[in-house]
């Protein structure tokens, strides 16, 4: 049975697909990870996480779940049945498959998870300032080319909003032009400004050709009781997980 507090679901849905985004309620960590944590490399017990892991599973008969250990970089990871044991916790930010037997997850708790699906695969990234620079939504594109298919939906899951990402000028000056950036800032003082990820994720999304995307409401910062933030506690809190699993092309 699906728990409306442990779980987000998006609006819309594609093909009997799964896509959800966890919170931080209903799991059994606590203190300062209480508690649905996710987070497979912070410093709460592994033994609890591991039950919160159980209990997403369980919740939504999930058999095989693959996690990336996340580096800020743009690598995308092919996974199969074959290799799942080989790809699970290795470097990376995006993962991609066509498989039906396997969910692919992302852990974010202030960057924001995007999942997109195709007629043929699936693929889950996670999008920091750094990753989306680098090309993670183009990367996991090509993947989609090379079998003949592309990204026809983007699900986009819940993460800092403008109003609490503060950024410095040399940041920005490292953006790629194409993005326009400068859609996405407001001045702070005469040293910071304030950086809208969704606006980059959606002039992305728009320069490759994907008009058709949703964007999960809410702020990881500001509603502190719902969800985890790595700037707001200052690097020790919980990780979210946002998970796609490809549906039965029988159902």
């Amino acid at each position: 049975m699906r728990n409306s507090k442990s779980f987000l679901y998006f609006k819309k849905s594609i093909n009997n697909h799964l896509i959800f985004m966890t919170t931080r309620a209903g799991g059994y960590s606590a203190g300062e990870f209480s508690s649905l944590n996710m987070g497979l490399n912070t410093v709460d017990d592994l033994s609890i996480i591991k039950k919160n892991f159980q209990l997403l599973q369980d919740t939504h008969n999930i058999t095989n779940l693959v996690t990336l250990n996340q580096v800020h970089g743009n690598t995308v990871h092919i996974v199969d049945l074959k290799n799942i044991d080989k790809i699970n916790q290795i470097d990376g930010d995006g993962l991609f498959t066509t498989d039906e037997n396997i969910a692919l997850g992302i852990f974010t708790a202030d960057c924001y998870p995007l999942v997109f699906i195709g007629d043929k695969a699936i693929s889950v990234i996670h999008l920091g300032w750094r990753g989306l620079n680098l090309g993670t939504i183009e990367n996991s594109i090509k993947l989609f080319q090379e079998i003949n298919d592309y990204p026809k939906r983007a699900f986009i899951g819940v993460g800092i909003s403008q109003e609490f990402y503060e950024v410095g000028i040399d940041m920005i000056s490292q953006w790629n032009k194409d993005y326009n950036v400068d859609e996405a800032l407001v001045k702070d003082d005469s040293n910071s400004y304030k950086l809208d990820l969704k606006i980059l994720i959606k002039n992305v999304l728009k320069l490759n050709n994907i008009d058709d995307y949703e964007f999960l409401e809410g702020c990881t910062y500001k509603d502190r009781d719902k969800f985890f933030s790595y700037r707001r506690d200052n690097g020790v809190t919980g990780r979210h997980l946002t998970v796609v699993m490809k549906g039965s092309s029988n159902e």
